[in-house]
């Protein structure tokens, strides 16, 4: 689907997440998110999650 490319342009252009450590940051945040929704029973996309992730990492490093 289109979600490894919206994941390619933010994670590799738009706020660059080139490191093995911020990749890690990345999956277990993510993993997190939606374990916590899905016990909660709410509907959540893991292109969004990992998306909030990056987003969130970029802000964090200050990219």
């Amino acid at each position: 689907m289109g979600g490894s490319k919206v994941a390619y342009t933010v994670g590799g252009t738009i706020i660059p997440v080139h490191n093995m450590e911020y990749l890690s940051i990345v999956l277990f945040s993510s993993a997190l998110a939606v374990t916590f929704a899905s016990l909660k029973a709410l509907p959540i996309s893991t292109t969004q999650s990992v998306i909030g992730a990056i987003i969130g990492v970029g802000i964090a490093r200050g990219s």
